[in-house]
């Protein structure tokens, strides 16, 4: 439980709520479309950095309660880079399967790098200044995106898939 923010958030729940979502989605798109394509490239790589996630959380969170700016430090960078790594991930594997970025792969690294850069907002803002505001906006903004962007996500398969299948008909009438 993260507290004294804004809100009372129990991330381990939400992480678990994320990779069971990127779970479920990753086997009705892999059950629809039965291919490989940006889409399930890009639910395999949320569910990977979900998983990541759940098996480091807990490891980096009671390193980053110890005292010491170092350990603080070391947990926003972790973060930071994980995100970006991941990030790198999905467009290398674009790039190797030769696959088009749907906006639903632009989404979700646009989310992630956004995301890193309210991490280290964070860090300068709880090593330097100590403004509860961006603390709580920043705690807020990650809980909110959290929540809703699995089903924003599942929401620009569908609108990608109306879009194949319109294409579809009107190539064939």
């Amino acid at each position: 439980m993260v507290s004294g923010q804004a809100w009372d958030i129990n991330f381990d729940s939400v992480v678990l709520y994320l990779f069971v979502s990127a779970s479920l989605l990753f086997f009705t798109v892999t059950m629809v479309e039965r291919k490989v394509n940006s889409f399930t490239v890009t639910v395999t790589f949320i569910m990977l950095y979900e998983l990541f996630c759940m098996v480091l959380q807990p490891h980096l969170t009671n390193y980053a309660f110890q005292p010491g700016l170092v350990n603080k430090f070391s947990w926003y960078v972790t973060w930071s880079m994980t995100s970006l790594c991941f990030v790198y991930l999905v467009y290398f594997s674009h790039s190797r399967l030769k696959l088009r970025a749907t906006k639903a792969a632009v989404f979700y690294c646009g989310l992630t790098l956004f995301y890193s850069v309210m991490q280290c907002m964070q860090y300068i803002n709880s090593s330097t200044f100590r403004v509860p505001l961006i603390g709580d906006a920043y705690s807020m903004l990650v809980f909110a995106g959290s929540v809703l962007y699995m089903p924003i996500f599942a929401l620009l398969w569908l609108s990608e898939r109306m879009k194949n299948k319109r294409s579809l008909y009107l190539v064939h009438t």
